[in-house]
């Protein structure tokens, strides 16, 4: 039903230009999310150039010295964002596999694409810190 004043259309027009801002967002948006995901999803390992014959490998969970991988649920933020956001207000990186905990020294830029992820990594022990050179996605061979 059409008025004189056009006011009918202006509604029908209102409607649909709001349902297409929010398709247009949603597409934007679901190709970001997808773009990111896909960087990090094939991230090879990361080797310092600095290799020591004295390495290990240890294997666990990149968490932070504030959570020790027991995030807050109620958060409703994923374990590697909870992660990054604690590292950004002053924690630590670690690495977490059962009882152990591990305090992480290196290139922490790289461990930022790791948060919350199950790694490996190569590097020496002292006392409770691994000074890493190498860190990649935990494999299924392990």
């Amino acid at each position: 039903m059409v008025r004189k004043n056009g006011v009918g259309n202006s509604w029908v027009g209102l409607i649909g230009f709001c349902v297409t801002s929010t398709f247009a967002v949603a597409i934007i948006f679901a190709v970001a999310l997808a773009t990111a995901t896909l960087t990090f999803a094939g991230e090879p390992k990361v080797q310092a150039a600095t290799d020591d014959s004295s390495a290990q490998t240890f294997a666990g969970v990149i968490s932070d010295s504030y959570c020790h991988a027991r995030h807050d649920r109620n958060s409703k933020l994923s374990s590697g964002e909870c992660t990054r956001v604690c590292v950004q207000r002053g924690a630590k990186y670690e690495m977490v596999n059962g009882d152990k905990i591990y305090l992480l020294d290196g290139d922490i830029a790289d461990l930022n694409g790791f948060a919350g992820q199950r790694v490996e990594v190569k590097g020496v022990l002292e006392g409770n810190t691994i000074h890493f050179t190498e860190i990649g996605f935990l494999t299924a061979e392990r």
